[in-house]
């Protein structure tokens, strides 16, 4: 039987590097480009697996047209990466040294990782726009912080968080209207914008990402947010637990301020309290509603059940 032939593919703009675990395949540098990477990908046995790094759009064509060739692809975390690479010892860093790395871990890892499935155009939309508000919204807080600072700036500062509150009511608007024409869609933020907390931002954003992505178990969705904790504990220490953070930053973030607004709910209220009398700082304890939202949510999407609150309160 035909060994799995893994390949690591480090990404740029004009080239990627190309390496397979233990030189299975001579390393290469490949035109990023529709053409060169086709021609590329008819060198591949089937079943060859092939993982990329997350690296801004660059790796979306390989992985487009690897798919759909039949190829498994797996697009990876970044930040993990880095741990990977540091874990193993690596002095050095060149394109070359990256995909090799990339194929090794692939190799070793591929039974825990989740196998990437191309998003259809309604999701790479959403996920667009979310990505565009997510921004906007940064750089506004940005300059709202830079605007107590420095009071000579404050006129034009002040025109600046104007224009910015126009883009973000544009995005919004621009999400409202993309809604409104998939009725799948509206049925599943209907269904998600019962749950405390959980407006209409929050609501697109999970049933995106929990629809383009196939997470077998709420744990699973815990997981893939970063919302899950890591355990700290070696003999007799016991360290205090703090999220992995290892998710999608933008889902946690959202779902954070969901947890917030939540907590103002008079049938919440009393559960939060009772977490901080337990020891919790208010942002763990947020943290932890945030986690039972999302769960609910998957709960919601996964077997299409309406949203009980006195069963969310006592979960």
């Amino acid at each position: 039987m035909q060994e799995t032939l893994f390949i690591g593919a480090d990404m740029a703009k004009a080239k990627f590097q190309v390496a397979s675990h233990e030189g299975a395949i001579p390393a290469a540098a490949i035109d990023n480009e529709p053409k060169a990477i086709r021609r590329w990908l008819k060198t591949l046995p089937p079943g060859t697996c092939i993982a990329v790094e997350a690296t801004s759009s660059y790796h979306r064509r390989l992985a487009g047209l690897a798919h759909a060739q039949g190829f498994t692809v797996y697009v990876l975390n970044p930040a993990q990466l880095s741990y990977y690479a540091r874990s193993i010892g690596r002095r050095a860093k060149t394109d070359r040294l990256d995909a090799q790395m990339l194929a090794r871990y692939l190799a070793r890892e591929h039974l825990e990782l989740h196998p990437w499935q191309p998003p259809t155009a309604l999701q790479c939309h959403l996920d667009e726009l979310i990505g565009h508000r997510a921004l906007l919204v940064k750089q506004r807080t940005a300059l709202r912080q830079a605007s107590q600072q420095r009071s000579v700036l404050k006129k034009a500062i002040l025109q600046l968080d104007k224009a910015m509150s126009v883009a973000i009511a544009a995005v919004d608007a621009e999400l409202r209207a993309t809604t409104a024409k998939h009725d799948s869609l509206r049925a599943q933020l209907a269904r998600l914008k019962a749950l405390p907390g959980v407006g209409p931002l929050v609501g697109i954003a999970l049933a995106n990402r929990l629809s383009a992505v196939p997470l077998r178990s709420a744990d699973a969705a815990v997981a893939f947010a970063g919302l899950d904790p890591r355990t700290c504990e070696s003999g007799t220490y016991r360290g205090r637990k703090k999220l992995s953070k290892r998710g999608d930053a933008e889902l946690r973030r959202l779902l954070y301020v969901a947890a917030m607004a939540a907590a103002r709910n008079t049938a919440i209220a009393p559960l939060v309290a009772t977490w901080r009398r337990r020891g919790l700082s208010a942002i763990a304890a947020y943290n932890v509603l945030a986690r039972r939202l999302l769960r609910a949510a998957w709960s919601l999407l996964r077997h299409d059940t309406p949203f009980e609150l006195k069963r969310f309160v006592g979960a």
